[in-house]
């Protein structure tokens, strides 16, 4: 499933090359926060790694940003589990 979603990410981003390079730039900006970190976890077969599936959504209408970046922690894994399913639940501490 992740491999199919980066193949149909990059023939999107392949067919527009502005939203590539913008999608790109804020990617980078992402890694250069240090909000997505990037680690080798071939040494760590026993930890669980998931791949957060991210795509751009385009906002025309907007006046400052026009494009973000949305990740889904709610994809499930090849074992059927999602990165929401295995995060700790916290209780909400709004109001209604």
């Amino acid at each position: 499933m992740a491999v199919a979603m980066v193949h149909h990410l990059e023939r999107r981003l392949n067919r527009q090359p502005d939203l590539k390079e913008t999608y790109s730039n804020y990617i980078d900006e992402y890694k250069a926060l240090r909000h997505m970190p990037l680690t080798d976890t071939s040494d760590h077969s026993t930890d669980i790694t998931f791949y957060m599936p991210h795509h751009p959504v385009v906002k025309e209408s907007r006046t400052s940003t026009k494009v973000i970046v949305v990740f889904d922690a709610s994809a499930k894994s090849s074992s059927g589990t999602s990165l929401n399913d295995v995060l700790v639940a916290v209780p909400t501490i709004q109001q209604d």
